[in-house]
């Protein structure tokens, strides 16, 4: 085999790379987003890189994956992956108007001569003749080609729920060449990062084993006047299965919270496994026969210790979802993608965005995590678990919090707390029922950021959508992307005039509300958001307008936590990690402005980074969606220069519009 050449990207980054090159009639050369036209000597190395990269792919595959090689089915792989590289190499040459310096391709030539001197004579062992037939009658290359090309929405995490859900016939919606192309992209990439000495992705399970031991110990400490209420008589109940689940649940608690079992301290199960035990045992309880027959009688109606038992269930899942999260170690193992940080009194300087671009550089030199993913659910089985995010360990807990003398409220990081197998059918999970039983009589108001529009969302939004206290507000329209019939809104009064109405149809737009709210409240929020950020224009730019409607989403949940007055708070969509985190960071962001005029210390950054950067990070090994980002930080940037010069009229205008809520006098506090 060839000398490994030091790879600076992954194998999944040169597929999208091949993809984007063949795909150049479809789109504009100048919007491939790792093609800079102004500097064509790196866009001649990032070409060579990428040709690279699945040269060295191809002679992992030719050593170390000899009889897999043999299979007709891996034939067509490498084919296709073949195909797509002359693509690329013919679109170079045919775009000389921006590839003038790249129109030979010496990585290219060594990839075909390898490819032709070594890797064929295998291909060819078959009937040759018959290969071809089954080609040309199944469209089998064709089929591969567009297998790797889907490799970039695997890539991109948008849908990866669809690999745990099946179609309403119980068929997948992925196809066997995709599995097959993930696996062996994902075995090449796994064995590249094993030779890699330091990669911070292999220390997220060290970062999560202590988070998970310090809420372990949270939550027993927490808890423990009831646990020792129940262990006074547990043990003569043990028979009863909600009881035996029960001690389990306990047993792990207390495994996941002792520090011999974190992992510099054992080489055996750790904390992060005992945790991930008690949440197990935990729905185990809440599922138990017992326990649901009990729910059916007053409380006051149960002996003292089913009492216990109950309370005991219902106070583990309050406690896990108000626990705390280990900002401090996620904070430093971002630190490892992108070693500077933004300074300075302002929120949203450059180097924000500079430190955005370093953290998604350096994310592109390692495997893909998303691939990972789902190539760890297909060797362990998990794809038929169905998709719930309890069960992909992605548990809710505590992100910060608000307080004023009449004011507590909890912002939670939750992502949506349903159970689907199929694709038009989706269950509340227990754990999340068993929570707000643990707040009864205060409330959770959850904002759901799913689109119930979409084929894709609605099974959850509509399930979500049976309890009182949710506010969904639709992030994917074209409404609000201000997209196609909305493109050309460029009229205040007339965005002021569809958002109201958009507001007003309800459902039909992808809103629904806790109860009834007025036209003139909605028009209300409107015409603040108009005067006070717009100063009146009479017409906004597109960026203006989609600030527009999410500074009025920002501004609408505040109203309805004024009226509602809730004890805690989340921006759940399908994981918490895209729409949530951006959504929470930049309320985050929005009370921050509005409560103190002092300059944002560090702290106050760090969390914002924690906020936006660390749910991705820790649960999927990725970025947040640039998009989502992108959205989250025009919006507070915007009101954030209004605030600047009009700080007196705003906080004036807000104490007009919301006069229970006051935004002044609130303290804002990062849950420990």
């Amino acid at each position: 085999m060839a000398k490994r050449r030091k790879k600076k990207i992954s194998m999944l980054e040169a597929v999208d790379r091949l993809s984007n090159l063949a795909e150049l009639d479809a789109q504009k050369p100048r919007e491939i987003r790792w093609i800079d036209p102004s500097n064509r000597e790196e866009t001649r190395e990032k070409i060579q890189e990428t040709f690279h990269v699945v040269s060295d792919y191809l002679h992992h595959l030719y050593q170390k994956e000899r009889t897999e090689m043999a299979d007709p089915l891996a034939q067509r792989g490498v084919r296709a992956v073949m195909e797509l590289a002359k693509e690329a190499a013919l679109k170079v040459g045919k775009y000389t108007d921006l590839f003038k310096e790249v129109v030979e391709i010496p990585a290219y030539d060594e990839l075909r001569k390898f490819y032709s001197g070594k890797v064929q004579s295998k291909i060819k062992k078959g009937p040759e003749k018959e290969q071809w037939e089954y080609q040309i009658r199944e469209g089998a290359l064709e089929a591969e080609m567009r297998a790797l090309r889907d490799l970039e929405m695997v890539r991109k995490d948008h849908d990866y729920e669809l690999f745990y859900i099946t179609k309403q016939d119980g068929t997948p919606f992925w196809s066997p060449q995709l599995i097959k192309h993930i696996r062996w992209v994902g075995n090449f990439d796994e064995a590249l990062l094993s030779e890699e000495v330091e990669n911070p992705l292999n220390q997220i399970d060290v970062v999560l084993d202590r988070d998970f031991h310090l809420s372990a110990k949270q939550i027993e400490e927490e808890s423990s006047d009831l646990l020792d209420q129940f262990y006074k008589e547990a043990m003569q109940h043990k028979a009863n299965p909600f009881v035996s689940s029960l001690l389990k649940v306990a047993m792990a608690l207390f495994l996941a919270e002792n520090p011999k079992n974190l992992q510099h301290n054992s080489t055996d199960k750790h904390s992060l496994d005992y945790f991930i035990d008690f949440t197990r045992y935990l729905r185990e309880a809440l599922l138990s026969e017992d326990y649901l027959k009990n729910l059916g009688f007053p409380e006051e109606d149960l002996s003292p210790f089913d009492r216990t038992c109950q309370q005991l269930a219902h106070t583990f899942c309050g406690l896990l979802y108000l626990r705390g999260a280990a900002h401090d170690d996620i904070l430093k193992l971002i630190g490892q993608f992108a070693l500077h940080r933004s300074e300075g009194a302002s929120l949203l300087l450059p180097s924000l965005e500079s430190y955005d671009k370093a953290l998604r550089e350096k994310m592109a030199t390692f495997p893909s995590g998303p691939v990972l993913k789902v190539l760890k659910a297909f060797r362990t089985g998990e794809e038929h678990a169905g998709f719930d995010p309890h069960l992909l360990n992605n548990l809710p807990h505590k992100l910060f919090g608000i307080s004023s003398e009449d004011l507590n409220v909890s912002f939670l990081h939750l992502p949506s707390p349903t159970r689907q197998m199929v694709i038009d059918q989706a269950y509340i999970y227990p754990e999340f029922a068993g929570y707000l039983r643990y707040l009864s009589p205060q409330k959770h108001l959850l904002v759901n950021l799913q689109d119930r529009t979409s084929w894709k969302e609605h099974a959850r939004s509509s399930a979500l959508e049976k309890f009182p206290l949710v506010l969904t507000l639709p992030k994917d329209t074209d409404f609000y992307h201000q997209i196609h019939d909305y493109a050309d809104l460029d009229d205040a009064k007339a965005l002021c005039s569809q958002l109201s109405e958009q507001v007003a149809s309800g459902e039909s737009c992808g809103f629904h509300f806790p109860g009834k709210i007025s036209t003139n409240e909605i028009n209300s929020i409107i015409r603040f958001i108009h005067k006070e950020v717009y100063q009146s224009k009479r017409t906004l730019t597109h960026a203006e307008r989609c600030d527009f409607i999410e500074l009025f989403y920002q501004f609408l949940i505040l109203y309805v936590m004024s009226v509602e007055k809730p004890a805690s708070v989340s921006f759940t969509c399908k994981d918490g990690i895209d729409a949530g985190a951006a959504f929470s960071a930049s309320l985050y962001g929005l009370l921050r402005l509005l409560s103190s005029k002092e300059a944002w210390t560090d702290n106050d950054r760090d969390f914002f980074l924690f906020s936006l950067y660390g749910p991705a990070l820790l649960l999927r090994h990725r970025i947040i969606d640039q998009s989502r980002l992108a959205r989250a930080f025009s919006a507070l940037g915007r009101f954030e220069e209004a605030i600047k010069t009009s700080r007196a009229s705003i906080l004036k205008a807000c104490s007009d519009l919301l006069p229970e809520l006051p935004l002044q006098k609130l303290k804002l506090s990062e849950a420990a």
